[in-house]
């Protein structure tokens, strides 16, 4: 089993923290090269000794000669009154002091003019016999220490030891020379700088993890909807990085399922029209075929005229629920691309004449006529499955001579040569139709005029079959109302050129 990783939110602020922890370590790093050791040292010394002189400076790293002074002087009187004698002879009490003072701060001890403690913050060559005598007051040696060693004396405090030992001390103060004062201006600037950056990174920090998390939340709650349906959350990107990438991807995935569900109701709405033109298309034949059966098994038709009368038409109510059966099954195949084609190279001029002398002769008792006009040149070819796109003009022209009733119908094709692609035209002298249905004739079972059309026999999917036919042969097809009156469908279809088809044409 894999163990359970971190979540991002997690990551972030395990980040952050780690951030800060190594800026603080920084900044203790800092913080020792500029104030030495002291800065982790204990107030206790191995030495026991030194543990009564520290306790009774009761302080750490004076910041000041004036403070310095106050502080010998007080460590004094908390060791008298603690009982200790002649502690001022001894280098323990003035090397704790010494230790106490920052580094700029020194001392220089004298027991009866003699040296007792040196500091060794100090240089080692410095001339002590130019330091004033106990009791003396005069004019101290700064000029010399200041030119030679960069250090100047600031106080003389004189004593008395409790053995009478006369001790003078005095109080030292260095001033950095200009490369040390640049060096730990920078090392203080640096530790200023670091506090400062931890701070604008902890506040950067929180406004990052927000813009991710932010986001992520986001997506997560829509995902959530997505799970329970609700594809109406809208996700807004609201940076341009990968985060707002994941957004708009995630953006594009729920309008895309979401126009997938409306095509869906789409088509299932489709799919209960269709099934009710189709129950609708079927009841008036099967009523036929059954009212007619009835009546020859209960002896209404009685003379052989009759009964004729009855065979016949029980013949024509099942040729048309023959034909419409015959449609939907086509109409289901190109919808389900199940219908396979056969494409030949055809010359269109020869395959358009031929049907037109078909057609006349089938039509010449419903008066109406056909003609050819062609602008192409007569070995113009085109790529066709001549028995599906031959269903396709059929169609057509079927539909203009059940519902145009205008008489003589007049049927005329024409053909232009564009570009890239053949354009035939099929027209006829009726009404055309409203502009509104232009586009939706090509839709399956649509109907102008649902009272005249309910009349009419055909199964309502000629132009939507004819549409699906010229799809598969990488053409399109469209309907226009003729300015002098009457509709006219048009078919674009590619042609080929003459290298293409001159050693493979059929027809």
């Amino acid at each position: 089993m894999r163990p359970k990783s971190l979540g991002i939110k997690t990551k972030l602020y395990l980040t952050y923290i780690t951030g800060m922890l190594i800026t603080v370590i920084l900044m203790f790093s800092v913080g020792y090269i500029v104030h030495g050791d002291k800065l982790f040292k204990s107030d206790k010394e191995e030495d026991g000794s030194r543990d009564v002189v520290s306790y009774a400076f009761q302080f750490r790293e004076l910041n000041s000669v004036e403070e310095a002074s106050r502080s010998i002087n007080q460590a004094t009187i908390n060791l008298r009154n603690q009982g200790a004698q002649d502690f001022l002879i001894t280098t323990d009490f003035w090397e704790v002091a010494d230790f106490s003072f920052r580094p700029q701060v020194s001392l220089v001890v004298f027991r009866n003019d003699e040296p007792l403690y040196v500091s060794k913050k100090l240089d080692p060559n410095i001339e002590l016999e130019k330091f004033p005598k106990y009791g003396q007051v005069g004019v101290y040696p700064n000029a010399y220490l200041f030119e030679q060693y960069e250090t100047t004396i600031q106080r003389q405090m004189d004593y008395q030891s409790d053995n009478g030992d006369k001790v003078t001390a005095f109080i030292l103060l260095s001033v950095w020379n200009p490369s040390d004062r640049f060096y730990m201006i920078i090392l203080n600037n640096i530790l200023v700088f670091m506090l400062i950056s931890t701070v604008i990174m902890g506040i950067i920090s929180w406004f990052v993890v927000r813009s991710i998390t932010v986001p992520l939340d986001d997506l997560i709650e829509a995902a959530n909807a997505v799970r329970r349906g609700n594809l109406e959350n809208e996700v807004k990107a609201t940076s341009s990085d990968k985060i707002g990438e994941l957004s708009q991807a995630f953006e594009a995935m729920r309008l895309q399922l979401l126009q997938n569900e409306r095509i869906r109701d789409q088509y299932e709405e489709s799919r209960q029209e269709m099934i009710s033109s189709i129950s609708h298309d079927l009841r008036t034949p099967v009523t036929a075929i059954k009212l007619h059966a009835e009546g020859i098994m209960d002896g209404v038709a009685g003379s052989p005229e009759k009964m004729s009368k009855y065979l016949k038409s029980m013949s024509n109510n099942a040729t048309v629920v023959d034909q419409l059966l015959r449609e939907l099954t086509l109409f289901s195949n190109l919808d389900s691309e199940k219908e396979s084609f056969q494409f030949s190279s055809v010359r269109l001029q020869l395959f358009l004449q031929d049907l037109i002398d078909e057609w006349q002769y089938n039509y010449e008792d419903k008066n109406v006529t056909f003609s050819l006009e062609s602008s192409c040149e007569e070995n113009t070819v085109v790529k066709l499955d001549v028995i599906h796109f031959r269903r396709v003009l059929v169609n057509i022209v079927e539909n203009a001579v059940k519902y145009v009733d205008n008489r003589p119908l007049r049927v005329d094709l024409s053909t232009v040569q564009k570009d890239q692609f053949v354009r035939l035209t099929i027209g006829d002298n009726g009404d055309g139709v409203p502009e509104v249905h232009l586009e939706q004739i090509f839709n399956r079972f649509h109907r102008i005029d649902t009272a005249r059309q309910s009349s009419v026999p055909g199964s309502g999917l000629g132009l939507a079959i004819a549409r699906q036919i010229v799809l598969k042969h990488r053409g399109r097809i469209w309907a226009e109302n003729k300015p002098e009156g009457g509709l006219a469908i048009c078919i674009d279809l590619p042609y080929l050129k003459e290298a293409d088809y001159e050693k493979n044409t059929d027809c």
